[in-house]
């Protein structure tokens, strides 16, 4: 698919731009509004209007953000790509305190909730003389309204709902109702009341029309009747399906019964209805089911639904847990042994002893014995000979010629590799135990047994290290293009025996340095502040925020438009959301979010102090804190570069009048090129000859100073010249300049 055109991309950035404008002129024009009055005389309708606004405003800079990067990656002019979008965000953001230090301060000065807390007391139903008691300490959960988006199986349950929280409600006014009507409908029926004008007469109007749209008893029966005819089959024995059969099933028929119709008597053509569409499997179990049914065999009686509700119940139950039973069987994941070079041996014994060195009597096992590997070769065999141990592995209860374990690493031969000897000139025994226990550290440093009364699970691993099988392979550097078409330098290994050369997976993957994990967390918190701020009916007097991250606090500190895109993003959502001068350094032996990060055990956690009361010096008075002064030495990371460019114009005269130190001369000189110029254009007869006249030195001394004002001045002449109006920031806007009959720009 072929990238958008760069025009159509501009055209929606400017859309876009037109967008925030019309916000930032409805915002001055409420404040210019409420400026003469005070805030607490404000309309509370033109709040309402406000926040509806502020939430559609919010969502323009992530579409911004997803313009301006399509044309970044289109565009070259670097400079006015990134001028663009500061002064988008400058403006936003803006924009975005002052609507909400507006709103903030109508609601702290009418002493009325906030616009959280209103919803949930309106939900509630509960009017100003209702004896409810209020319980300050219980925050209960918002009522969401729900969305209609005119589907008539969902209308009932709309219309019950709506009635209860918004239309019963008498604390609320007719253009709140009509508010809170507007923002549950959408789709179809959203077209239904957008024609309306939003106003408290309209409200009643609206409700009206939507109840004679959707409130039609005959479609809706017939829609809830359609959708139990129109129940999905079921293709094999599934407990999901067969419970959302009986959900879908329940919900229509409350719906009709809602509705006064006789479903009481209608169990026999459900049954057939719903039998139909079960699998064969359970439409099996069904038939023998109804033979047992108390009653039914003797009195011949048919089955009622509420029979078959039971059996599609009792069914899906039995499959789930049958279901669960089969997923513990099978959790176990097939063994695969691995490659050539690698051998794992796995013992899974029940109510075994612990394990014993025979050497030093201690919990491991012989090849891990620091004792036995401190003996020569010679001794080691000595001593496998003396306790009667396969020369092979090193165990008991059985000959070497029976062992089936593998074979000396360094010679093949069925002998343990702690025992090999190598004849070789000037190999000493020392060095083959030097040997013998470097190869122990690099193929497994200890086979240690799980310790466990009832069963110990043994893993060992040995890996086949070669000295002599060491390849050198050759490197090249090469150009690898992204998919916008930059390139970069990569690394490669080249295998002359190998018809491809490969890159490493995790090349793509560009890394995230610690102090943006830390910049990220540091968001989070600010995020946490703000919504524990929020939820709370408490006033904060001060809030201090930690991190041990100086380089996260710096960035912190710094104005956002300095930084790199990825973190002036996150810096710019903290500054919004926290003071900067909140955030405080914390030494990292006090910060309790390190002990998760590095690892501790549940029992050193629940013995942790500074993980549950913090550090200790944070319990007493703020004189007595801990003050750790940072300072971040070097260049801080993340910071854009500044590219400055010197532009270097030569400015080229029309006429060389510098060159003239008299202006009686400068204008005979122009007047006889004025008079050559008229002579080429004239015939022999017609032509001027003698002394300059005094009209053809007025009109020179007009020719040099229409030349100078064209230097000085271009852009006024030009716009003087088209009828336009100056440019605002022209020097000559204030003298008010016109163009005389001669062309020559005068003031007055």
């Amino acid at each position: 698919m072929s990238p958008p055109n760069i025009k159509k991309l501009i055209k929606t950035r400017s859309s876009l731009k037109q967008r925030q404008t019309r916000f930032k002129e409805h915002l001055d024009a409420f404040l210019n509004l409420v400026a003469g009055i005070p805030i607490e005389q404000t309309d509370r309708a033109n709040i309402l209007e406000l926040e509806t606004r502020l939430d559609m405003h919010q969502t323009i800079l992530q579409e911004f953000d997803d313009v301006q990067v399509l044309i970044e990656e289109q565009s070259e002019d670097e400079n006015d790509n990134y001028k663009e979008r500061e002064e988008f965000e400058k403006m936003y953001f803006s924009l975005t305190a002052k609507c909400k230090q507006t709103i903030i301060d109508y609601y702290k000065v009418v002493n009325a909730p906030g616009p959280e807390t209103m919803q949930i007391k309106n939900k509630q139903g509960c009017s100003d003389n209702d004896a409810v008691p209020y319980v300050q300490n219980i925050k209960l959960p918002e009522i969401k309204l729900p969305k209609y988006s005119g589907a008539y199986e969902n209308w009932l349950e709309f219309r019950d709902t709506f009635d209860s929280l918004i239309n019963l409600n008498q604390s609320l006014s007719e253009i709140q109702k009509y508010h809170y009507l507007r923002a549950a409908l959408e789709g179809s029926a959203a077209q239904v009341v957008r024609s309306l004008e939003f106003s408290a007469n309209n409200y009643s109007v609206a409700w009206d029309t939507l109840l004679n749209r959707y409130n039609n008893e005959n479609v809706l029966v017939h829609n809830h009747v359609k959708a139990i005819f129109d129940i999905p089959a079921l293709n094999r024995e599934s407990f999901s399906e067969l419970r959302k059969m009986l959900d879908t099933l329940s919900k229509h028929l409350r719906s009709l019964q809602t509705l006064n119709q006789p479903i009481e008597h209608w169990d026999t053509l459900l049954i057939y209805i719903l039998t139909n569409k079960l699998d064969k499997t359970t439409a099996r179990d069904w038939e023998e089911t109804k033979v047992h049914v108390p009653g039914n065999n003797r009195n011949n009686k048919m089955p009622t639904l509420n029979d078959f509700k039971l059996f599609i119940k009792n069914k899906a139950d039995l499959l789930e847990t049958l279901t669960k039973t089969s997923e513990i069987t099978h959790n176990k994941k097939p063994y695969h042994k691995e490659s050539h070079a690698t051998h794992a041996y796995q013992v899974n014994t029940a109510n075994a002893k612990k394990i014993t060195c025979v050497v030093c009597k201690g919990e491991h096992f012989i090849q891990a014995c620091s004792d036995f590997l401190k003996l020569s070769i010679n001794a080691r065999i000595e001593q496998i000979k003396k306790l009667r141990l396969c020369i092979n592995c090193l165990r008991g209860n059985h000959l070497s010629k029976h062992c089936f374990a593998g074979h000396c690493k360094k010679c093949n031969a069925k002998h343990n590799t702690l025992l090999h000897f190598d004849d070789k000139p000037g190999y000493s025994e020392s060095r083959a135990s030097s040997n013998s226990t470097n190869l122990i550290a690099n193929s497994a440093k200890a086979i240690q047994p799980i310790d466990n009364e009832t069963s110990h699970i043994f893993n060992y691993s040995a890996n086949n290290n070669n000295e002599h099988t060491a390849v050198l392979l050759s490197t090249a550097l090469v150009q690898v293009v992204d998919r916008v078409g930059y390139p970069h330098t990569c690394r490669i290994l080249l295998d002359s025996a190998s018809q491809s050369h490969f890159i490493t997976e995790e090349l793509c993957n560009r890394s995230i340095t610690i102090p943006r994990l830390e910049l990220c967390a540091a968001l989070l918190l600010a995020q946490l502040v703000k919504k524990v701020k929020t939820s709370m009916t408490l006033t904060f007097d001060e809030c201090f925020l930690w991190s041990d991250s100086t380089v996260c606090l710096c960035w912190i500190k710094t104005q956002p438009n300095l930084l790199q895109t990825f973190v002036q993003n996150r810096v710019s959502q903290i500054q919004t959301l926290t003071n900067p001068s909140d955030w405080n350094h914390v030494q990292t032996c006090d910060n309790p979010a390190d002990l998760l990060s590095r690892g501790l055990y549940p029992n050193d956690l629940s013995k942790s102090t500074i993980w549950w009361s913090g550090p200790h010096w944070l319990g007493k008075s703020q004189d007595a804190w801990l003050q750790s002064s940072f300072q971040f030495k070097g260049e801080l990371p993340e910071l854009k570069k500044q590219k400055v460019s010197f532009q270097v114009m030569e400015k080229t005269e029309l006429f060389p009048i510098s060159q003239f130190s008299s202006l009686s001369r400068l204008l005979r000189v122009t007047a006889m090129c004025l008079r050559f110029i008229y002579n080429c254009k004239r015939h022999n007869s017609n032509r001027n000859f003698g002394p300059l006249s005094a009209t053809e030195l007025a009109k020179a001394l007009t020719c040099l100073v229409k030349i100078s004002q064209i230097e000085s001045f271009p852009k006024e002449l030009s716009a003087l010249s088209e009828g336009k109006l100056l440019h605002k920031k022209s020097s000559l806007l204030s003298l008010n300049p016109f163009l005389d009959p001669d062309g020559v720009l005068r003031v007055g």
